[in-house]
C-alpha cells in the first residue's frame, strides 16, 4: 500500500511475512480448509482521519514533510491496533485478535520516498 503526497513523496507500508495476504484476504487451501479474511488495513484506513490528522500536525509543526511522516506513523500505529484488537471472527466463530506469534505485527514496516 502506498500513500502519495506528491509525485516525489510517498510512504509505503509493508507486512513482510509470507502469510500476510492470507490473513488479510482469507484463503482456501488445497485440502479445502478455509481461513477467514481479516482485512486490518481496510478497517484502519476507514477509521483514520487523514485530513484532520495531517492538518493538526501541520499546524503544530509548520513543516509539511514532518506532518506527512507523522501522519503515516500514526496510520502505522492504527494498523498495529487493528491487528491487536479482539474483533476478528475465526473459524470457530469466536472473536480473536490476529497477533498469533506476533510475527505479522512485528513485520510491519514504513518506508518513505
Amino acid at each position: 500500500m502506498e500513500i502519495k503526497r506528491s509525485q516525489s513523496k510517498s510512504c509505503t507500508f509493508t507486512f513482510a511475512t509470507e502469510y500476510a495476504a492470507y490473513v488479510h484476504n482469507g484463503v482456501t487451501f488445497t485440502n479445502g480448509a478455509k481461513l477467514p479474511a481479516r482485512p486490518w488495513t481496510k478497517t484502519a484506513i476507514a477509521d483514520f482521519d487523514f485530513d484532520g490528522t495531517f492538518k493538526r500536525l501541520f499546524e503544530k509543526y509548520q513543516d509539511f514533510d514532518r506532518a506527512f511522516k507523522e501522519t503515516c506513523y500514526l496510520l502505522s500505529n492504527k494498523f498495529t491496533q487493528e491487528i491487536s484488537d479482539v474483533k476478528w471472527q475465526w473459524t470457530d466463530n469466536e472473536l480473536r485478535d490476529i497477533v498469533d506469534t506476533g510475527v505479522l505485527r512485528a513485520s510491519q514496516q514504513v518506508e518513505f520516498d
